[in-house]
């Protein structure tokens, strides 16, 4: 890459899906030299990408890999697929290949650095997925959210752990009002909610603990599982009623993100990455089945408001 041309995010896709994997601290830096941007907001655009499928990050080893170039099915739109993964290299290809037009959506941003563009299929028989199938070595997944939507687990399947040692490194426990959290005192008697100490570089350690019980967990679930009762963290919004197969959108506070796994299935329901509203403090989801986003607050234990 040239770092004197102009930032483009699809050919840093490339690069990522030409590398293959590689370290995560030198793919920040990449992307940052790139871009001409800070750590910051290179880091940012590196988990946006995670977000999107386009790569997998491990934290422990501090380590990426880029995902394997898959065509899906999209809920509720007919004639339509997503090539999604690491698929820009795999583009002149399907174009060549295949009688589908390939479409590009290129995705805006109000902060930071330009997301990649999103990349669909339109076709008017299934025989031209077959055949780009068939010629290309693609992978086809149809009906790929709702069906992956019905195996997302439990948050409350978390792993049993012995509670934090009375003396150590800071511990901090997180205030459900704000979401924000504050050093608590090891000597004091602890109480049910989620703790935060530092084990390892800057690597956190997330502990839940409920009724006297301790389980390991990490942020993101974890801010949902210390989460108060009466809160209301997701919010559907129907475009076309309440039908299992009704699209519409997701509304999530911005205080208490998606976990990964949840996000990454948001996403897969168009391809499109989720949008900030700073002003309400959301982020949002479109194009969300109404099934997607009940499985999801199941999976979470979490309330779905519904707007009709």
């Amino acid at each position: 890459m040239d770092s004197a041309m102009t930032f483009d995010p699809d050919h840093l896709v490339m690069w990522i899906a030409d590398r293959g994997a590689g370290r995560l601290n030198s793919l920040y830096q990449t992307t940052a030299w790139y871009a001409s941007a800070d750590r910051e907001n290179a880091r940012r655009l590196i988990w946006e990408m995670n977000v999107m499928g386009i790569l997998s990050i491990d934290l422990m080893k501090r380590r990426w890999k880029a995902e394997d170039p898959l065509l899906v099915g999209l809920p509720g739109r007919e004639g339509v697929a997503l090539l999604t993964g690491s698929a820009d290299r795999m583009l002149a290809e399907v174009a060549a290949r295949s009688a589908a037009k390939v479409v590009r959506h290129a995705n805006t941003v109000d902060r930071g650095l330009t997301r990649p563009s999103t990349y669909w299929l339109s076709y008017t028989h299934g025989s031209q997925i077959s055949d780009l199938v068939r010629h290309t070595g693609l992978r086809f997944e149809p009906d790929a959210a709702m069906r992956r939507s019905s195996t997302l687990p439990s948050i409350k399947s978390i792993e049993t752990a012995a509670p934090p040692a009375r003396s150590g490194p800071l511990l901090e426990l997180l205030n459900p009002r704000t979401m924000k959290f504050s050093s608590f005192e090891r000597r004091q008697r602890f109480v049910d909610g989620l703790y935060r100490m530092e084990v390892h570089a800057g690597l956190k350690r997330y502990l839940i603990c409920r009724i006297g019980e301790w389980y390991r967990t990490d942020l993101s679930e974890g801010r949902y599982l210390a989460r108060r009762s009466s809160d209301e963290p997701l919010q559907w919004t129907s475009d076309e009623g309440k039908r299992d197969d009704a699209l519409g959108q997701l509304a999530v506070d911005g205080r208490m993100p998606l976990p990964l796994s949840h996000a990454r299935l948001a996403v897969l329901c168009t391809g499109l990455p989720p949008v900030n509203d700073h002003d309400r403090r959301v982020t949002n989801y479109d194009g969300i089945p109404f099934a997607v986003a009940d499985r999801i607050a199941d999976s979470l234990d979490c309330p779905l408001k519904v707007l009709l």
